[in-house]
């Protein structure tokens, strides 16, 4: 008995010497008493306590309406903190490291959570829905490996109910003794007011049907934001704590379906009613996370308006987006060029996937930091390089954003952004019926997002195999221009559809420019004032697909061509600054998107003359 009072009156020493800790708040450091939190967490840290980590983050930055804890659980995570650090936004905030027992200890102290969820770290499919409790009661979720055998059991309902009699407050401190075999965890074991236990999952639920089913029943109503966004998780990418910060912080509905999109399901049934409120409230609903069985989630929906924001390898969103979101940025000016000459080829580099907040994050963080080392190198080409990126930064991760701008701005206008597919989010523009409003809403958020972030361009992608979609006319035929009539050509099956020149129309009055297809139709080189643009090349990393390869296939092109490669992220920058250096002093021009729209100007004022 000594020991374990002994055990108690350290935590709660510890705990107390945490919590009346302050610093000497920075000038311009907005969390509070100037802190911010770093979780450290050890090499032996339990698979179970990364989910409940990830928690206590977002339940922490959320109560304080701060960006105030982030925990690292990715490569990007320390590349990122070491920008902020030295970021003059964040200058005179104090940087604390905490252990996971800590960050638990920080989490009840300061009143962001005052209770628990219990679950069974083998019942995958619950995870969820556990996690959607927790954001839902502020609570923790604790896996019933983290506990005493006692806990294992139901008689934990019964001993809560015995200890609540003798004294209301009685803490447990639940850990393995050396001598049970699982020393290795002892340092981990929660901390657990039984009073305190919100919810207990464990064997609720046989399957993920029956989770997401009881959690909308009981659960959906009870959810913020739930016409305006909703979060699908892997379970195997939830129990790292990827994204679990974000969807507790925004009080999100989480769910996991691995058949919503197989029409005539349970699952799909369920989907579509998770869409329905959206519906009522004229909104455009975002599906954040990642569902790889149909990237395009909205394919699988009724009226196919959903929204998917791809986000499954987004971490510490809800420290991000504490930070004071974006409200306009501006982008150095396009680079002037020699007028256009039919004697050469025009072509554009754009990066793919920037739709992607994880891309954003991950991938293209790499891709900035070795395109700076590049382009600052002596002899180096540096060819223009136009990233698709998304406008969902400005308010989840403007930090991110800023910092993608400013890099891009070193290069004075040589690099340059557009939206990525397709405009203000990811779903197939056609797809939706032409009656529906909430197509119309699609067209203003894509063209506000551009206005705001200073772009003139988007990546239109599309489905073309639906009922709105009909084949080019004769008229429309004729007019194409002469590198467009060629492409048709070698592949008379994919003429462009009216149903994209009319969605792509809507956008004559606002700052979008021009529009760059990957996929097939080819429409019209002009729909009224706005230029589109086909993808050339998908330069993928496959064998073929060398930068000397590509150089080859581009100047083989007709003289006068214009258009894009559009770069996969499997292809590095250094093949990039290889490709600039094929096609240096040929007619093959490698210029930016911007650039390639102004070119595309002339040459039909060149025509109406």
């Amino acid at each position: 008995m000594p020991t374990r009072l002994t055990a108690i009156a350290v935590w709660l020493l510890s705990w107390l010497a945490l919590t009346t800790a302050t610093a000497e708040p920075g000038e311009k450091c907005t969390t509070p008493n100037g802190t911010i939190y770093i979780v450290h967490r050890e090499d032996d840290v339990p698979a179970e306590l990364k989910l409940s980590a990830s928690v206590a983050a977002g339940l922490i930055n959320r109560h304080t309406q701060a960006p105030s804890v982030i925990n690292p659980i990715l490569p990007a995570d320390q590349l990122w903190l070491a920008s902020a650090k030295e970021d003059a936004t964040m200058s005179g905030c104090t940087w604390v490291a905490l252990t996971v027992v800590e960050l638990w200890q920080r989490a009840y102290s300061i009143g962001a959570t005052n209770g628990t969820v219990l679950y069974d770290p083998t019942e995958t499919w619950s995870l969820a829905t556990v996690i959607t409790l927790c954001g839902i009661h502020s609570a923790l979720p604790v896996a019933s490996s983290q506990l005493q055998p006692v806990l294992q059991t139901r008689l934990h309902q019964w001993l809560h109910a015995a200890i609540t009699a003798v004294q209301h407050y009685i803490l447990s401190w639940l850990q393995s003794s050396p001598e049970d075999g699982h020393a290795n965890k002892s340092k981990y074991a929660t901390p657990l007011d039984l009073e305190l236990v919100k919810f207990d999952t464990r064997g609720m639920w046989a399957n993920s049907l029956q989770a997401t089913s009881w959690a909308f029943d009981h659960l959906f109503l009870r959810c913020k934001q739930t016409s305006e966004m909703v979060a699908i998780q892997n379970p195997d990418l939830m129990k790292q704590g990827l994204l679990a910060d974000f969807i507790v912080a925004r009080q999100l509905f989480a769910f996991w379906l691995p058949d919503l999109c197989q029409p005539g399901t349970s699952a799909h049934g369920l989907f579509l009613q998770i869409t329905q409120p959206a519906r009522q409230q004229q909104s455009l609903l975002t599906v954040i996370g990642y569902f790889a069985s149909q990237e395009e989630i909205a394919a699988c929906s009724q009226h196919h308006t959903e929204v998917a924001l791809v986000s499954d390898w987004s971490p510490n969103l809800s420290f991000w987006s504490e930070m004071t979101p974006v409200a306009t940025l501006h982008q150095p000016p396009a680079i002037p060029l020699p007028p256009y000459s039919s004697n050469c080829t025009y072509v554009a580099i754009i990066t793919s996937d920037g739709d992607s907040l994880q891309m954003n994050y991950n991938n293209m963080r790499g891709m900035m930091d070795e395109w700076a080392a590049i382009c600052s190198s002596n002899g180096s080409v540096c060819p223009p390089v136009s990233w698709t990126i998304s406008n969902w930064l400005a308010t989840l991760a403007p930090f991110v954003l800023r910092w993608h701008y400013r890099q891009a701005a070193l290069r004075s206008g040589s690099d340059s952004f557009l939206l990525g597919p397709s405009g203000y989010g990811f779903l197939h523009p056609t797809a939706i019926a032409p009656h529906d409003s909430l197509r119309q809403i699609m067209i203003n958020m894509t063209a506000a997002a551009a206005a705001q972030l200073n772009m003139t361009s988007y990546v239109h992608w599309d489905e073309y195999d639906n009922a709105n979609a009909h084949q080019m006319t004769s008229t429309q035929h004729k007019n194409l221009h002469a590198d467009e009539t060629l492409l048709l050509q070698s592949e008379p099956s994919n003429m462009g559809t009216a149903a994209m020149e009319e969605y792509i129309a809507n956008f004559q009055k606002t700052s979008i420019q021009a529009v760059f297809s990957p996929i097939t139709p080819y429409v019209h080189r002009w729909v009224g004032r706005i230029a589109t643009f086909r993808e050339l090349i998908r330069w993928t990393g496959s064998a073929t697909d060398s930068p000397s390869a590509v150089a080859d296939m581009l100047l083989q092109l007709p003289r006068g061509t214009m258009g894009y490669v559009y770069k996969l992220p499997d292809i590095t920058m250094q093949d990039v600054e290889a490709l600039g250096l094929a096609l240096q002093d040929t007619h093959v021009k490698l210029v930016g998107h911007r650039e390639l729209a102004v070119l595309a100007a002339q040459t039909k004022l060149m025509t109406a003359v």
